[in-house]
């Protein structure tokens, strides 16, 4: 394409975390680098990290007003604008992080999908790449190593279906901004959270808790980054698919470096004096046996809206499946 050459554009990115944290370092700085060097500088970007440029719940909006090209949107903060991206964040896939990223990856990026009908297009935004974190454990300040002791307890939950899971396991959940959860936690506001183990020490989080759970693993969170289609129509085909490219690439290697970071984070709590209780394997049985009907009831609720609920379940899962022989 001869008109590319001399195409040039700066792309704004807004971000919710600082450029240092594991998901910055390993997706958007890292997809940022790969595509600006790779355009050979016709494609820069301003980063706007650490909420900069504006709240979370708003980055599908601020692309579609223009005030950012790029941001990133996580399904279950944003289920009211990405309610069939939460399908990935449902309990027992089965497979390990990076391929669940690589299905989801397939299915947001089929423009016959519901999924990508329903979810980007009509937002006016493209997914470039997303990533899968490590399954989700439980911190607090008292042990939880059976399904008798998430009763009662206030939980920070992501939302979207992860509300569903600790619901059914017997928790009140309550939402709270990731800025504000160090707060949340220190006054007791909120009793645990669920999150994952990697994020905890770039935000400060082993500060204001004694324990967490080792071996849960019920489910895991997906995020997306997306770019507003109105700029993406803008560039030339050459340039955009080096773009799409690059975002293949990160998603392929997302999950995996963020398995690094985790286990690392869980030597370093444990050094810190963080005690991590494990669930016995009867236990287990019985949390995904409280959890067993996540899935139906998302489906239900979905379907009931008159979105692709049940049609987007079963696309994903048919993708799931044909991961697990590759």
């Amino acid at each position: 394409d001869a008109d590319s050459k001399d195409f040039t554009i700066n792309l704004t990115m807004a971000d919710h975390l600082d450029a240092s944290h594991p998901y910055m370092k390993y997706a958007s700085v890292k997809f940022m680098d790969m595509v600006t060097e790779r355009t050979d500088g016709r494609i820069t970007f301003t980063h706007y990290p650490s909420l900069q440029a504006g709240e979370m719940k708003d980055h599908i909006n601020m692309m579609q007003t223009g005030i950012v090209s790029m941001a990133n949107s996580p399904a279950a903060i944003l289920s009211e604008q990405l309610p069939l991206s939460n399908v990935v964040n449902l309990p027992s896939w089965g497979l390990p992080t990076d391929k669940l990223a690589m299905a989801f990856y397939d299915l947001a990026t089929d423009e016959t999908s519901a999924l990508y009908k329903n979810d980007f297009e009509a937002n006016g935004i493209k997914m470039l790449f997303c990533g899968c974190f490590p399954y989700y454990q439980l911190q607090s300040n008292k042990p939880v190593e059976t399904c008798d002791d998430f009763k009662n307890l206030i939980v920070r939950s992501p939302g979207g279906s992860m509300d569903l899971i600790l619901e059914s396991l017997g928790s009140s959940v309550i939402s709270v901004a990731p800025t504000e959860l160090y707060e949340a936690m220190q006054r007791g506001t909120v009793d645990a959270m669920y999150s994952p183990q990697e994020s905890l020490i770039p935000q400060a989080l082993n500060e204001v808790m004694t324990y967490s759970t080792g071996n849960l693993d019920l489910n895991s969170f997906i995020m997306m980054w997306d770019i507003s289609l109105d700029v993406w129509n803008t560039i030339p085909e050459d340039l955009q698919q080096i773009m799409i490219e690059c975002g293949k690439e990160v998603t392929e290697s997302f999950s995996n470096d963020l398995i690094k970071e985790y286990d690392a984070a869980q030597t370093e709590l444990e050094a810190q004096g963080i005690k991590f209780t494990y669930f016995s394997d009867e236990e287990l049985e019985k949390a995904h046996n409280l959890i067993a009907g996540v899935s139906e009831e998302w489906k239900k609720t979905i379907d009931s809206k008159g979105l692709a609920g049940t049609e987007t379940y079963d696309a994903f899962a048919k993708l799931v499946e044909s991961y697990k022989n590759k």
